[in-house]
This record gives C-alpha cells, structure tokens and sequence, in this order.
C-alpha cells in the first residue's frame, strides 16, 4: 500500500522490512498507538494497576539480515551522508579515513559487500546503530506525547543478543539509554537439532545474557540494582528440534540463578499464523499471469520447470518485494501455513504437553522461595570480564569475526572461568563507573583489534594496585598499553593446539597469533604453539605485583557450543585458567573439588547467611560432585536441601570449607540447593 516505506537492497529493490524512518510507517504507529491508549491501556497504567511496563520494540536488528542486505534507499543514503559529514566534517577526511576518492557528499556511497573496505564497514555499522536508536527514541517519544510516562511505567526494549553473519548486536549502551528503554533479555539457547547435542546450542548463552543485562541496566536506572527481566524464555522451537527437559530446566534455572525477576516462557501457548496465506495471495497475480503465459501455459501445474520458479522470483522480487520465497509460499499446505507450531507447553487447543508439567513441577518447587529470590544479590568473586560495545564493529583484524566474538566466544570465555567455581561480574566498558573496575584481582577481555586508549589508562590504573589483566585475541590493548612486542597471524593449519605446563590444549582453528618478545626484555612467554611459536606471553607491572597477559588464542568456544558434552580435554584447559586465578589471588568463594567435570555452580544471597546455589553439568553421564564453601562462620550449623528430591545436609561452616556438601546430577542435568544457617554451637 505505501511502496516507499519499506527498505531497499543494494540493488534498488524493495525488500521485506520497513524503513524505520519511514514518514507513512511512523505516521499508522502514532494512530495504531493512540487507538490502543484509549481503548486499552489508559485505564489500567500505572502503580497498582495491570501494567507496569511498555515495551518500546521488540528484537529491532534487521530481522536477522546482514547490514549489508538494507537499507540503501534514497532516504537512508541521504541519512548516511549526514551522519558521514557530522562525523568527518570535510570530504578531506572521510578520504583519508575511508581511503575513498568521493569527488562530493552526494557521490559517497556505503559499502554493498563485507571486508572490502574495513573503515568503511565500520562507518555503515555505527550509522544503522545510530539509525536504530533514533528510531526507538522517535517510538518512546510517541508514547510520552499520549500521555504514558516514567515513573509510571518503565519503558523496556526486548533484545536477543544474537546477529547474523556482518549483522548487528544490540548495544548494551545504546539499548539501555535514559530517554530510550531498559535493555531485557530474549534467550534461545536451543535452535537447531544435533543427534550429538541433546543439551543446548549455546550451554552458557543464559548465563552471559543475563549476566551482561543486569550490569547493563544500572546506566538505565541510574543506580546500582539487580534487576533484569526476559520476556522470551524458550518454551520450544520449530519443527525439526527438540527441547529437551533437561535443556528447559537448564535455562529456567540458570536464569533465575542469575538474577532474573520476571521470567515469560514464549512461546508458552500455540495458535495461529497469517503471513503464509497473506504471501500466496500476494504472489498469485503474478503466478498466474506468467503460468498463462505462452512459455508456460501447457505445463501441468506440478511439472512446471525450474526456469518457472527462477523467472517467477525475479518478477516478484522487482514488482512486489524481494526475498518473499515463491517456491515454498506456494506449495505450502494451508494448514502448515496458518499452524504456529512451537512445541510449546500447551498446544494450540491449549492441551497439555508432557513439558507443561515439567514446567508446573520446576514452579512449585521455586514458588516458596520467591520473598528470597525478589532481593537476592549474586555472589560473585573478585574476577572480571570486560565488555565493550565498541567491540561490536567489525574486525580490524582479518579472519576475526567481530558477531562471533562477542557472542559466541563471550559466552564461552564466562563458562571457561565458571568450571573453576568462580562467578564472575560482567562490566561494560562505558556504562560502569571505572570505581567499579577496582574491585576485581583479575580482569579478562576480548580485543577485535581497536580497544579504546582510554579503557587502557584506566586498566593501568588498576595493574598499578597488583591486579592481573589478561587478554585474548587481537593485541591493541598490549600496544595501548605500551607493551612493543611485535605479533603476527599464524598461518592457519587445520586445528591449532597450544602448549602450558606440559598440557595441550586445542584453540580455535585458524584464530592463532604469535609474538616476538625480544623487544620486551620483561615479558615471558606463557604458551606455545606446537611448532613452539610464542602465542601467550606475561609481562609484570609495577611494584605491587600487578601483571599483564596476552593470549592470542581463543581457548574456551567450546564450552558455550554443541561440543561441550563431548569435551574431553576441559580438565587440560583449565590448568591455565587455575593457574591466572592462583598467581592473581582470586579464589572463589564455592569452590569445586574436581573442576574438571564439566560442572557450573554459583548462588544468591540475601544476609550472606542463606544461599541459593544452582548446580548443572554439560555432561552426559551422572555426575557426582563436592561444593566447597568459604568464609562462613566455622562454629554455625548449616542446613542444605537439595530442592529436586528433599534430602538435607546437616553441616558445620568448618566442614562446608573443609569437605564441604555433596551433590549429584543426572546427565545434563541442574538443580538448585538451598543453603542455610540453623544456628551456632
């Protein structure tokens, strides 16, 4: 109905998705809202009422597209000049930095492919975040012009922190804006079927999203409170993948170990979907005027050739929109058209499944410790990792994937420090107070090749108070911080093994640097590739014992993929990580006695007398385990109850620090303990 508000690819073409600055789109949102205001909401807003929280967008990234499939209409075009003179002032100096030869603002144009033109990659990935966050302001400043303000509601975004490939994570700072919405978190850990993966895709995606989102929105509330919310907890996926009970329970604890207060299972109930029908009646002119046509038109219908379909997408993709699969909107039955499976805990008839169940058993067993829950804080030990959204921008360094990093292999580096026992805080560089910063020993972060100098001087800051800083992959932080030692890609070679104290452990395949420290006197090597190439060194700081570690090697994606029930090698990889948390004196507070099993455990308090402790294993064998807990008063007298199956532990503080608590785990398996103090001797 209105062809020019939506976004156009590289070639001119309308495609599916809404240009968000569309004059006609933003025109209906303002009607549509102010319908619903009056019908709907007005009445029931605010303390007291049904509704505490008015969601501004949901899950706004291109619709999981790369940047470089949108949006290239005449408007954004118009909009990326802008945003490229604001930047760079002259057309001198967009040049230089772009290494472009544009004659005039109106010649500049974006980038259509990935990695041809790193700069300007990176110019075309900031200009759609900025675009994004102007038009979620422009949506927020719809609802205040009704009427619906803070402090009455809270305004919330719902982000998936997920891209695709060259697509674009939500920012944890640009998400979490005053004046924009509180960042809220949307988690699948589980979207595809392996016959070798019965957990989940991403065994530590809950536990780095929640994690990252609670420390994210202390910039949104202006203050320090734990409080994160996820309006889409997996309740199923699609046809052809199964969530398994283990892998539901996995999720739903994990994220209320973490801290999350409000917990949506989505979807939690089936029914039905318009968009395949709306589809085959779009396309059906133009299906029918090329099946009349001569070429066509003595072809029975299930004999027509591949030149049809291949000539029937290109008329739809010029005259309709393009990306609309003509193929299979057509064949498609009517009934999987309109059937919105999700293999969720009611079907479509709102019937049972055997998991409504599993999810009804998980909520009583929870329900009497919600008081507790609502104002427990994280126990979390005095390790670090270091996010920055800046991180986001592609890759200044080749074969270094920028999504991957911050994804994938962030969620991995949290499970590689969580199998020792430790839980660590996660901080943003940009959004946390640099005063917070000072309370870890050791700090861990991933470098794409363009950290920021300044993040630099403040960790200088904290290596002058003796803590250990430890870096991966790319080496701009080392160079920030005035370390001169020269580093090189390796040249790949099928997969990477590294050596520390005699142990092998695998690296990521074709992600390896190695470095030359004859320049720097004081650094020691600290890994070793198998042709003895230096991919790790430590160089000391100071004179209160602070140290600076880089690895240029990623050590731990595994433990956040399909792999990780099959690892075989974990206790391997964490005798270097041990090995950190010795030399820089973080020891954490629950400590496993065999760090090797492939087991997580971290809990919540609310006086530091009483702990809710999560417990899970990625293996696929029972396992059974010991939780050493310190510093508690050694004369009192504990309880611990295991939730799942009732039974209780009667101990001393002394016995919990010496052979502490015993635990057990079926395959996959997670359970909570709820740990508390009875009184003293």
């Amino acid at each position: 109905k209105y062809p020019d508000s939506h976004m156009r690819a590289p070639d001119g073409l309308r495609t599916k998705l809404y240009d968000y600055h569309s004059e006609d789109l933003l025109r209906h949102t303002q009607l549509w809202f102010a319908e619903l205001y009056k019908q709907v909401l007005k009445d029931r807003i605010g303390p007291g009422k049904p509704i505490s929280f008015v969601q501004v967008d949901n899950e706004t990234n291109f619709m999981w597209q790369s940047l470089y499939n949108h949006d290239y209409g005449p408007r954004a075009l118009a909009r990326y000049r802008e945003f490229l003179k604001k930047r760079y002032g002259t057309l001198e100096a967009l040049n230089k930095a772009q290494g472009s030869r544009w004659g005039s603002w109106e010649e500049a144009q974006p980038p259509i492919r990935a990695r041809e033109n790193i700069p300007a990659d990176r110019d075309w990935y900031e200009f759609q975040d900025e675009s994004i966050r102007a038009y979620l302001k422009k949506i927020r400043g719809m609802w205040e012009e009704l009427g619906v303000k803070e402090p009455q509601v809270l305004f919330t975004l719902a982000e998936s922190y997920n891209a695709t490939e060259h697509g674009l994570l939500p920012s944890y700072q640009f998400r979490n804006e005053p004046g924009i919405g509180m960042m809220t978190v949307n988690l699948y850990p589980k979207t595809y079927e392996l016959a070798s993966s019965p957990l989940l895709n991403l065994p530590f995606k809950a536990d780095h999203d929640v994690k990252s989102a609670e420390t994210a929105s202390d910039l949104y509330l202006g203050r320090k409170e734990e409080w994160v919310m996820g309006p889409e907890i997996q309740g199923g996926w699609w046809r052809g993948t199964k969530v398994s009970p283990e892998a539901r329970r996995q999720t739903y604890l994990t994220t209320l170990g973490h801290g999350l207060k409000a917990l949506f299972v989505y979807y939690f109930n089936e029914g039905d979907n318009w968009d395949g029908l709306w589809q085959k009646e779009a396309v059906r002119p133009f299906y029918t005027a090329l099946r009349t046509s001569d070429a066509y038109k003595n072809y029975p219908e299930r004999a027509l050739p591949g030149e049809f379909w291949t000539e029937l997408q290109g008329i739809v993709d010029r005259k309709l929109l393009k990306g609309i699969p003509v193929h299979h909107v057509w064949h498609q039955s009517p009934a999987d058209a309109n059937d919105l499976f999700f293999d969720a805990p009611l079907d479509k008839n709102a019937e049972p499944r055997a998991h409504f169940y599993d999810l009804k058993n998980l909520g009583e067993k929870i329900a009497p410790y919600g008081a507790f829950l609502g104002k427990a804080v994280a126990v979390e030990d005095r390790v670090c990792i270091l996010r920055d959204a800046a991180q986001h921008l592609p890759s200044l360094l080749p074969g270094l994937d920028s999504v991957w990093m911050n994804g994938e292999w962030a969620g991995g580096l949290l499970a590689y420090v969580m199998q020792t026992g430790v839980n660590p805080r996660i901080l943003h560089w940009g959004i946390q107070p640099e005063a917070d910063i000072e309370s870890c020993a050791l700090l861990f972060y991933q470098d794409n090749g363009s950290s920021d100098p300044a993040l630099a001087e403040a960790l200088a800051r904290q290596l002058n108070r003796g803590a250990m800083v430890v870096n991966f992959v790319g080496d701009s932080l080392a160079k920030n911080l005035g370390f001169l030692v020269s580093g090189a890609r390796a040249a790949p070679q099928g997969e990477n093994w590294v050596r520390f104290g005699g142990r092998r452990i695998r690296a990521l395949p074709n992600v390896l640097y190695s470095y030359d420290l004859s320049g720097a006197a004081r650094c020691q090597g600290l890994l070793y590739s198998d042709s003895l190439a230096t991919v790790g060194y430590e160089c000391p700081w100071g004179v209160r014992g602070g140290s600076f570690v880089q690895i240029g090697a990623v050590l731990y994606h595994e433990y956040n993929s399909n792999a990780y029930g099959q690892m075989q090698d974990s206790a391997d990889r964490l005798v270097l990580m041990q090995s950190l948390l010795e030399e820089a004196k973080a020891w954490p507070r629950f400590a496993l006695a065999d760090p090797g099993q492939k087991i997580t455990v971290f809990a919540r308090t609310v006086d530091d007398q009483s702990f809710w402790i999560t417990t899970k294993t990625g293996s696929t064998s029972p396992v059974e385990f010991t939780v050493r807990l310190r510093l508690l008063d050694p004369e009192a007298h504990f309880s611990v109850r295991d939730l799942w199956t009732g039974e209780t532990q009667f101990l001393t503080g002394m016995d919990l620090a010496g052979k502490g608590f015993q635990g057990k785990l079926e395959g996959n398996g997670s359970k909570v303990y709820f740990l508390e103090k009875m009184g003293r001797l």
